[in-house]
Formats: structure tokens, sequence, C-alpha cells
């Protein structure tokens, strides 16, 4: 009997401890899938979201940024600034694929703004920056030019153009709308570092231009002394070959013996 009741006894310890493992393992189980779960969304209408975003953004939290700013577009696709924050978290991020994504969607977005509504300078800021940076110069100069036209004093998009016109070795034009930039703001760090590019690229220039002008000079005068010495040669050449003359005194003298 005594055997018997310990083997129960045993039985019943070893079922008990088999329950705790799963209850244990269950546990983890659970645990794990809730770390694995999505995200929180967050709270609020799209114009909260985005403003969390660009916090995230500014703090250098670009992971938790793109999932704001993605909440904000399927919120309302037509938040147009959503897409190039968007753009920006993900080149942080080293993503450039998407980044590209998301500055083709906002170069859509802003040329529906600015067709829609020609005077909006802030459309065109942001078109000019997103053409910026998806690699085309050019694109980005004309809109960043109609920015600056409606806003004299837009300081951004002053900045942006001066950028540009670097990319498109525009030296000397991107002198001098960074010294406009600075003329606003004489503290803005971005301009004074592109100004100090720009001038050394205007430089580069110059001295180019100076060297190929002296090149030019110096093959300018190489050819007028080859041909002076040509020609000198040439009249020489032509009066050897030409009989020599009679003095008239020895003509006159020889038809008066005869």
């Amino acid at each position: 009997m005594k055997k018997t009741f310990l083997s129960l006894v045993v039985l019943c310890v070893s079922i008990s401890l088999i329950g705790c493992r799963g209850n244990n393992a269950n546990t983890n189980a659970n645990a794990n899938t809730k770390a694995k779960a999505s995200p929180t969304p967050f709270e609020g209408d799209a114009q909260t979201v985005f403003n969390k975003g660009v916090e995230l953004q500014t703090n250098d939290e670009d992971e938790a940024a793109v999932r704001a700013f993605e909440q904000v577009i399927k919120m309302d696709e037509s938040f147009t600034e959503a897409y190039v924050r968007l753009g920006m978290s993900y080149t942080a991020l080293g993503n450039e694929e998407k980044a590209e994504e998301s500055y083709k969607k906002a170069i859509a977005a802003y040329k529906k703004v600015v067709d829609e509504n020609p005077k909006d300078a802030k459309g065109y800021y942001y078109l000019g920056w997103s053409y910026s940076k998806s690699g085309k110069p050019e694109e980005a100069e004309r809109a960043l030019v109609k920015a600056t036209a409606l806003q004299k004093d837009y300081i951004d998009a002053l900045y942006e153009l001066g950028v540009v016109r670097i990319k498109l070795a525009k030296y000397a034009e991107a002198v001098s709308v960074l010294k406009k930039v600075l003329e606003l703001d004489p503290n803005d760090y971005r301009a004074i570092d592109a100004l100090e590019e720009a001038e050394a690229g205007k430089k580069r220039v110059t001295e180019i231009q100076q060297d190929r002008e002296r090149n030019k000079n110096k093959n300018a005068n190489a050819n007028s002394n080859t041909n002076i010495n040509t020609n000198s040669n040439s009249n020489k050449n032509s009066n050897s070959n030409k009989p020599p003359s009679t003095p008239s005194k020895l003509v006159s003298s020889s038809k008066q013996n005869n």
C-alpha cells in the first residue's frame, strides 16, 4: 500500500510540473506574439498624426516617423506634405527606393496643387524640392524660381534654389541667391556653407575661363608670327627668283656706243 501511495504521489507531482511547464510555455508564446504584433496606430486626426511624425523626424526617430506619415497618407491621400516628409525619413534610413517612390508621389501631388492654384508659393517650393531630391535639377530650378517670384522673402525656397544652381554649375547665380538668404537671415548656417561652395565653384570657373583666354591669345599670337615669317620668306624667295635689272646708265651707254 505504501509503495502504491508513493507512486501516486510521484505521479501527481510529475503531472503538476508538466502543467506548470505548459503554462509557462503558453505565457512565453503569448508574450512573443504580443512583441511581434504591429505597433499601435497613432491617435488623432491626420494633422495631429502628421505633427507627431514631424516631431519624431526632428528627434531622428525616423522609423516611427515613417509609420506616422504612412498613417497620415492612409487617412488622407491628399495630404501632400506627408509624401515629402515620408521621403525625407526613408532617405535618412538609407532606403533610397522607398524615398524615390515617395518623392514621385509628392511631385504628382504638388503638380496638381500648383495647377489648381498657380499662386501657391509653398506648392512650388515643395514641387521644386521633390524634383531636386529625385535628381531633376532643371525642373527643380524652374519650380523654385516661381516660388521665389511669388514670395521674394521665402528663405527656404531661396536656399534650395541656390543649392540646385550649384548642382547645375551655375555658380554665379547661386552666389547671388544665397547672398539674398543671408541678407534675410545672417545666421542661416545652411546658406553660409552653400555660399562658400558656390564661391569656390565660381572661382574655379573664372580660372578655367582665364586659362582658356590666355591659351587662345597665345595660339593667336603664334599663328600671327607664323604668317608673318611665312610672308617674309615668300617675299625673299620671290625677289631671289627675279632676273637682275639692267642699270639705266649702262643701257644708255650701250646705245650711244652703237
